[in-house]
């Protein structure tokens, strides 16, 4: 299921442990809009202020998992 965000309304994404990890926000045309490099088991990110679909990409550095989600900004 997506998660339905405001525009410029600020998105937490926790993890049951502190890795390196990026973490990227693409548009609907697989634009890359902002990215986060983190080490931290929580970590803020702001949602873009543009109304539309994204996907939400999270990769751990260090063993290569991932794993993505649709966020809709409205």
């Amino acid at each position: 299921t997506p998660t339905h965000l405001a525009p410029g309304q600020t998105l937490t994404i926790e993890r049951s442990e502190a890795t390196n990890a990026d973490i990227v926000v693409y548009d609907p045309t697989g634009r890359q809009v902002s990215r986060v490099y983190t080490e931290s088991e929580k970590t803020e990110i702001k949602v873009p202020s543009v109304v539309g679909v994204y996907m939400i990409r999270l990769t751990d550095r260090e063993n290569g998992d991932s794993w993505t989600e649709k966020i809709i900004v409205k």
